[in-house]
């Protein structure tokens, strides 16, 4: 069985981990394999985006997986634009709804139910009223866009409260990744920067889990003072 944490506990788990992936696929099969790959690389938190026709139906293969194989892995749902999609993947499993951006409904039903949610923020603005909302953390997207961990940094200034997740501007090397926790990011998220076309396309899920593993090594390096 799935381990059940509460809202606070779940931030604390992210942050311990410090590494989100961001995956989806209509494959079902695909999507088990590369939960598998995530799992053994030392994911813990691991957020399948809701970007596909087939989404909620892979969403609830994996999760019925997960909660018999990996009971201490935490499943997430991502792309989540409405509250009928939100209760949707909640009752598939989802422990933690993610969005792209402030939608006040969605940030509504999410504070009823209890559940860990986090809106994409662009603006120090959209970040401030996030967290009047009620939200667990933010993501922050398209980091390199917005100017990448130095933008982060700039929040960080007037705002040391803030409790962000940049996605969209992390590349899994050495150099970025502590410049992201140097500047003061909770957790960092990858997508196509880690499922890349070619690993994708040769299901190379061996190289995606040493890949995976290498960031888990060098984030919890980062967090020693390594």
């Amino acid at each position: 069985m799935a381990t059940i944490y509460s809202r606070s506990e779940l931030f604390n788990l992210i942050a311990e981990n410090g590494f989100m992936p961001l995956f989806n696929t209509d494959d079902e099969e695909q999507g088990l394999q590369v939960l598998e790959a995530a799992y053994r690389g030392g994911v813990r938190v691991f957020e399948f985006t809701n970007r596909s026709p087939k989404a909620l139906v892979v969403f609830k293969k994996l999760s019925l997986h997960a909660a018999s194989a990996f009971p201490d892995l935490v499943l997430g749902a991502g792309t989540i634009t409405d509250p009928g999609m939100a209760a949707s993947f909640l009752e598939a499993g989802a422990r933690f709804i993610v969005l792209p951006m402030i939608r006040p409904r969605v940030a509504e039903y999410c504070q009823k139910q209890d559940v860990f949610w986090m809106p994409g923020c662009g603006t120090i603005s959209e970040i401030a009223e996030s967290t009047d909302q009620g939200a667990d953390m933010v993501k922050i997207f398209p980091a390199e866009l917005l100017g990448g961990y130095r933008f982060l940094e700039a929040i960080h200034g007037p705002c040391p409260w803030v409790r962000a997740m940049p996605t969209g501007g992390v590349d899994g090397t050495d150099e970025n990744l502590r410049a992201w926790f140097g500047a003061g990011a909770v957790c960092v998220g990858m997508g196509s920067r880690l499922f890349t076309r070619e690993i994708m396309a040769a299901r190379n899920y061996e190289l995606l889990e040493k890949n995976i593993s290498r960031i888990t090594t060098m984030i919890r390096k980062i967090r020693q003072g390594q």
